[in-house]
């Protein structure tokens, strides 16, 4: 008994690393109730009363317990414990006899309702099969040899039909046949001979319930993947892939794929290759700096125009700020301004650089204006870990900005944890929740 409890806690524990990220639950307790009938062997004057019956009566005189893990929704194992009372019948003529047999035993289980496809026709019928090992003891409850108990081995198989009555609980029968061996006992406690050759046979029949554990909606019994599911992991990697490359990352209207510059800040004009416009060649977009000479006329590379240049070619600063502010202005104000950042970490990503510099270089140019930080996460993880993410997104942000010189009090911060605007069953949904949003609040 001890060996089938090692077993079975060695095999359940192999695969909980396997179980983590399942999308079904995989334990379930098993409980049932009925009849069973032991057919051989019995000694001389003892006898089932009626031989043409399978099951000896209709007395609930046999109790199962049982705990299944599934592997997958396929298969799995199953450690069960059974009580079966063996006793001839008040109207019998044999000798009377009455014994107590208990079983252990440890099953495979193969769920025949996913393997026949039961889900093309039915989503509440089930059926599963079991086979495996069992040990047992025999004692006699009557004077004869009642201080003899037999230890006995040998193998179990049977079928249990499943009628699904809730997402947790399902309503079963089974029926077991136990091949006995190395049995010294006769079923009604009488000492077996050699004829016998130490073998038996002992059949059972139950109704009985089914508990399921765990935090998913369904569990493995009942779960039948889609056909993407269902595809090898080349072909989901390549599908992958190609969602992948039709991303358009930066939202600047190029896919990621023809997207060479794919970090460009939200509302920026870009080319047929997503770069923003850059004509003075100095890493900043045209349309965010406050203060430029266009660099077309040769006379105004140095910044003046002792040489008699044209004037016309000199931006005006104030206007120019003027208008990049109200322009930063309106893009925050409709949220196209966040700083995104990767999975569990909390300063910004690579491609979020320029929507800080543009955060900073319109607080600078407009003095008097106030913002707020939110902070994001995606929804994996728990609610308390991906609350305190959050929090530390947007001290991380709040500590850069003023760092490039802006006054603390004009920024205040809030952690909102998880979002879900966008879906989480995609990795572009993930990406945009992961997130510190702008908002102006003066």
């Amino acid at each position: 008994m001890k060996k089938i409890l090692l077993t079975f806690s060695f095999l359940v524990t192999s695969t909980v690393s396997f179980s983590q990220d399942s999308p079904f639950n995989r334990w379930s307790i098993e409980l049932g109730a009925g009849t069973n009938r032991a057919t051989t062997p019995y000694g001389e004057g003892y006898y089932l009363e009626d031989e043409t019956k399978f099951l000896s009566s209709l007395n609930t005189n046999h109790y199962e317990f049982g705990v299944r893990y599934m592997l997958s929704n396929k298969f799995g194992l199953k450690l069960d414990f059974n009580y079966d009372l063996l006793k001839n019948t008040k109207d019998s003529l044999a000798l009377e006899y009455e014994t107590l047999s208990y079983r252990i035993g440890l099953q495979g289980v193969v769920n025949l309702g996913r393997l026949m496809q039961f889900e093309d026709f039915t989503s509440r019928i089930g059926l599963l099969g079991h086979a495996g090992i069992q040990v047992g003891t025999l004692t006699p409850q009557l004077e004869v040899n009642k201080e003899i108990t037999d230890y006995y081995g040998g193998f179990v198989f049977g079928i249990t039909p499943q009628l699904r009555i809730s997402e947790k609980v399902v309503l079963t029968g089974d029926f077991t046949g136990t091949r006995t061996q190395l049995q010294h006992l006769n079923w009604d406690g009488t000492l077996s001979d050699a004829s016998h050759s130490r073998k038996g046979w002992i059949y059972s029949a139950s109704l009985g319930l089914t508990f399921y554990v765990g935090g998913n909606d369904v569990h493995a019994d009942w779960y039948a993947p889609t056909a993407l599911e269902t595809q090898d992991d080349d072909a989901r990697k390549r599908l992958d892939e190609i969602e992948a490359a039709m991303n358009d990352t930066d939202k600047d209207g190029v896919v990621d794929y023809l997207d060479t510059q794919n970090n460009t800040p939200a509302g920026l004009v870009v080319d047929s290759k997503g770069r923003f416009i850059d004509k003075n060649q100095n890493g900043v977009a045209d349309e965010l700096e406050s203060d430029k000479v266009i660099p077309d006329s040769p006379e105004n590379t140095d910044g003046n125009n002792s040489g008699g240049g044209n004037n016309n070619n000199v931006v005006n600063n104030n206007n120019r700020s003027t208008s990049s502010s109200k322009a930063i202005n309106e893009l925050m104000q409709d949220g196209y301004i966040n700083i995104f950042f990767d999975v569990n970490k909390d300063t910004p990503n690579s491609g979020s650089v320029n929507n800080v510099y543009s955060v900073i270089n319109y607080l600078k140019n407009n003095p008097d204006s106030k913002i707020q930080l939110l902070g994001f996460a995606d929804s994996k993880g728990n609610e308390e870990y991906n609350l305190n993410l959050s929090q530390r997104r947007t001290e991380n942000l709040y500590n850069i900005i003023v760092a490039s010189g802006i006054d603390s009090s004009r920024i205040t911060i809030e952690a909102k944890g998880v979002d879900n605007t966008y879906s989480s069953d995609s990795k572009v949904g993930l990406a945009l929740a992961r997130r510190v949003s702008i908002v102006i609040i003066e």
